[in-house]
């Protein structure tokens, strides 16, 4: 028996809708995860140290960053450096306290102009939200790992024309 792909994709994607309600990280930006273990220091130190070689490097004024899976927005808070900074989850914003974080987080906290930062809700695994040709910096964190492997090729391929050369 075949199974239909784009059904187990859809059936996938619906099931993300439950998960974290408030956002995985809604309890603090230095911290990964809002679960207690996480307080003890190792997610903070892990945050800083991924920060340091995977992200601040490439962050420039004429970037334009983009956190897959974003969440509440924990990731984007380590790519202010960026000129132009964009969230982008299967979940809708409401749904993480996307914008209430980034309030808190880097307007409030930081004084960060929140006019350089868009959510994306992509319900799908289409990237079509994204314009062409417009992605300098790709981020993700502890998001393909729980995704389908024709989830993850369809993500892949429907992301590829949306980022320009070097990317």
């Amino acid at each position: 028996m075949k199974v239909d792909v784009g059904d187990k994709l859809e059936r996938e994607i619906k099931s993300f809708e439950n998960l974290w309600f408030g956002g995985f990280c809604r309890s603090n930006p230095r911290v990964l995860g809002g679960w207690e273990g996480s307080v003890k220091g190792q997610q903070t130190q892990d945050l800083e140290k991924i920060s340091e070689v995977c992200i601040k490097p490439y962050m420039h004024s004429s970037t334009t960053a983009l956190d897959i899976g974003t969440d509440g927005g924990v990731w984007l808070t380590q790519m202010t450096g960026a000129g132009s900074l964009i969230g982008m989850d299967i979940r809708p914003a409401w749904h993480t306290d996307f914008w209430t974080n980034m309030d808190l987080w880097l307007n409030r906290q930081r004084g960060y102009d929140l006019s350089k930062i868009d959510y994306i809700f992509s319900p799908d695994f289409s990237c079509a939200k994204l314009e062409e040709n417009s992605i300098d910096y790709v981020f993700s964190y502890d998001v393909f790992c729980h995704i389908s492997y024709s989830g993850t090729e369809e993500y892949l391929k429907n992301l590829y024309s949306k980022l320009r050369t070097g990317c």
